[in-house]
């Protein structure tokens, strides 16, 4: 692997067996070559679990072996013998912990202790599952695309769970469960749900039909940072006796919800921000209900980290500002076979919707992307992927135990949290599952069977999540936080090696923020390109995009003369529309065809401020005038606002110009 010059630790992680050794001080001259970097694991042992629930294999489970410092090995994958589902993990020679968990049971077990080869056997409290059926109607009519949640506690377990399912095209629904008392609901958007009813599993058990209504009034508005409007925040509401709805602002930051009468709290999340305000609905419709966002207490937003990544090879990725405890385990071939490299992002990311029931820990909420060496999008693997989340003990409500902690995956589709087989380390408070597909993932506390609440202080999520009652306005495309400095994962023979450095790096997407106590660092995203142009148009901005453009030898504007590289213009034309269409059908934008094509549309724009952002490796801008101080720009809505400023004096000088 090729390195910049400095001293670098090198930690090793071996697939199918765990983290091999760890080498510190490495240290790298410039121009030179540091050999004989040996990574090695010793012969590992095997732990075989079978898991059973007494009468049939548990498959699905989630099977972890860890030790005291967090280093380990899992897996989801069994065969079936008998009544058993068996896993082997294999680890190199040390002191584990073994843990399972599944969706359906949560917790199943724990032993501690174990450094020899072995077989563990595991028989579920809960017993064979109960199956919880029943029907959902809204105006006498089936009711399909509802989502069902069922949350309790199973007879004889200790944390409670919570399950789900979408009801079909006759509005039917079916859930398995451990026996036991729950909580079930309905959700879905456009229509007001009804309070949680009571269900006793045991066996085959109908629960009857959930009634849903068609909301009849709407809130809507706006969601603003400092008076400008935010794209792509998530806002829900909640009345108190079970109506739930939520929404996504639009590209100008406005959201609409249908809900019914009453009184509605509404909470508006953005990265790193977070606003609420309470709406009385009585005979009308509320418009014009703004949401002012405030930075959430007690956190601090960090910029996106980017990875780049062999497919072929597979790597393990850290980031830090998540989290020392948070690890991505991509196994080969897992993004896909290419030997070209592939780019993974993640990021903590409080914009994110809260479930019905339940609480979400927000801080501690997670987002991954991933794409290929074109920069089409990666979201559905080939191989599961091992992640592992770290949270934070004081974000946990009270009452709530972190025991119970499962990790949640924002379902587009359903507009829900599908809960994944979890394993707790509560030693060193992290969250291990096997996911296959990149997606926003969140600590998630089921609900016992009552109403959990927000911790406001802390941060965590509150008990709702997007799925009944919302009206989800077009995200439009936001913008992303700028990429730190990525570290370097590579493979080395069987082994997969990664390099931190440990000079100091200040990332991209850092700005100063200059107060009375000092000068602060805060991430901010820069976005050049904001808003569509029409054909004919003049623009400053124009020229940026047919530059971009011209950068990239498929998507050029034009080979000689006007709009050529070197010689970009300030006009929309049809040579820079055909190349943004060619830039499009490239990036997976969109198609002929299809809306958008051929635009310069919220997708679009977002792609192309990525890029932009990447290829001058600038997120702050500093203006100064004749004999004045440079203003730092220290938000993405400043650098909005003084670009569209800048625009319009540009507009103006070219005003006064006709007029000499």
């Amino acid at each position: 692997m090729k390195l910049p010059a400095g001293t670098y630790t090198i930690k090793s992680f071996f697939p199918s067996i765990g983290d091999g050794s760890t080498i510190t001080g490495a240290v790298v001259a410039a121009d030179a070559t540091l050999a004989s970097q040996n990574v090695t694991v010793a012969e590992p042992i095997s732990i075989t679990v079978n898991v059973t629930d007494g009468t049939s294999a548990i498959t699905g489970a989630f099977v972890d072996v860890r030790d005291s410092s967090g280093k380990g090995n899992g897996t989801s994958n069994s065969t079936t013998s008998g009544a058993n589902a068996v896993y082997t993990v294999k680890v190199p020679p040390g002191t584990y912990t073994v843990r399972v968990g599944h969706p359906a049971y949560g917790k199943i077990g724990e032993t501690t202790s174990v450094s020899t080869t072995q077989t563990i056997t595991y028989t579920a409290q809960g017993g064979t599952l109960s199956t919880v059926s029943g029907t959902v109607q809204a105006n006498s009519a089936a009711l399909s695309g509802a989502w069902v949640s069922i949350f309790g506690l199973p007879t004889g377990q200790t944390f409670p769970i919570h399950m789900g399912a979408q009801s079909g095209s006759d509005g039917t629904f079916s859930i398995q469960v451990p026996a036991g008392s729950y909580k079930l609901r309905a959700d879905k958007t456009g229509y007001k749900s009804s309070a949680d009813a009571s269900v006793t599993a045991n066996g085959a058990t109908a629960a009857g039909t959930i009634t849903l209504t068609t909301a009849a009034r709407t809130i809507s508005g706006t969601v603003t940072l400092d008076g400008t409007g935010i794209s792509s925040a998530f806002v829900d509401a909640t009345d108190g006796s079970g109506g739930f709805a939520v929404g996504q602002t639009d590209a100008s930051g406005a959201y609409s919800l249908a809900v019914d009468t009453g009184t509605w709290t509404l909470t508006a999340r953005s990265k790193g921000y977070q606003g609420t305000k309470q709406v009385v609905v009585t005979d009308a419709n509320q418009t014009g209900q703004t949401i002012a966002l405030t930075a959430i207490s007690g956190f601090t937003l960090t910029p996106e980290l980017q990875e780049t990544i062999t497919p072929s090879a597979g790597g393990l990725i850290t980031n830090s500002n998540i989290g020392s405890g948070f690890k991505l385990n991509l196994p080969a071939n897992a993004l896909g076979d290419e030997s070209n490299a592939a780019t993974v992002t993640t990021q903590v990311n409080t914009a994110i919707p809260n479930p019905p029931s339940g609480t979400i820990l927000s801080k501690s909420a997670v987002s991954i992307s991933a794409v290929d060496s074109s920069g089409s999008p990666i979201k559905n693997l080939n191989d599961s992927v091992t992640i592992t989340i770290p949270y934070t003990e004081a974000d946990i409500p009270t009452g709530s135990t972190e025991g119970s902690l499962v990790i949640g995956v924002y379902n587009d589709s359903t507009g829900q949290y599908d809960v994944l087989s979890t394993t707790v380390d509560t030693t060193n408070n992290v969250l291990t599952a096997t996911v296959d597909h990149f997606s926003d993932f969140a600590p998630l506390l089921p609900s016992s069977g009552s109403s959990s609440s927000d911790s406001g202080s802390s941060g965590s999520g509150s008990s709702s999540s997007a799925a009944g009652g919302g009206i989800i306005a077009s995200a439009g495309g936001g913008s992303s936080t700028p990429a730190a400095t990525p570290n370097t994962t590579t493979s080395v023979s069987s082994a997969q090696v990664t390099t931190t450095t440990s000079s100091t790096r200040t990332a991209r997407g850092t700005a100063l923020v200059s107060s009375g106590a000092g000068t602060t660092r805060m991430p901010v995203a820069v976005t050049f390109f904001t808003k569509a142009f029409t054909t004919g148009e003049r623009s400053s901005v124009i020229k940026e995009l047919q530059t971009l453009l011209n950068s990239d030898v498929d998507t050029r504007v034009a080979s000689a003369g006007a709009g050529s590289p070197g010689l970009e213009t300030d006009k929309l034309g049809p040579l820079t529309v055909a190349a943004l269409k060619k830039f499009q059908v490239k990036h997976g934008i969109a198609k002929p065809g299809q809306a958008g094509f051929g635009t310069l549309g919220p997708k679009t724009r977002a792609r192309l401020n990525d890029l932009m952002r990447a290829r001058t490796g600038e997120s702050s801008v500093s203006i100064a005038g004749p004999g004045s101080a440079p203003v730092v720009v220290a938000s993405q809505v400043q650098l909005a606002k003084i670009n569209a400023l800048l625009e319009e004096i540009k507009k103006l000088q070219e005003e006064l110009k006709k007029l000499q």
